[in-house]
């Protein structure tokens, strides 16, 4: 299995400009786990600069973390 690093990206609007924090994390299932968790960083930010608010996992083509299989311990049959 081959995990990528993945972005947390929370877009909203301050002053009427765009912005895009980002938060960088190991793999998708991190960056989910992380954006289920932040629900109070989602409602302080609504309530602060509006509903124009987004969050969302962004995978990227880097890999994080590859898992190889093992070798076969000597002595060892598929028999």
């Amino acid at each position: 299995m081959i995990e990528y690093f993945t972005a947390l990206v929370i877009s909203y609007h301050l002053l009427g400009e765009p912005i895009d924090a980002t938060i960088w994390l190991d793999s998708e299932a991190s960056c989910e786990t992380a954006m289920r968790g932040a629900g109070d960083l989602y409602e302080t930010i609504y309530r602060l600069y509006g509903k124009d608010i987004m969050m969302r996992c962004h995978k990227s083509d880097v890999v994080s973390k590859t898992v190889r299989p093992q070798a076969r311990p000597e002595g060892l049959t598929n028999g």
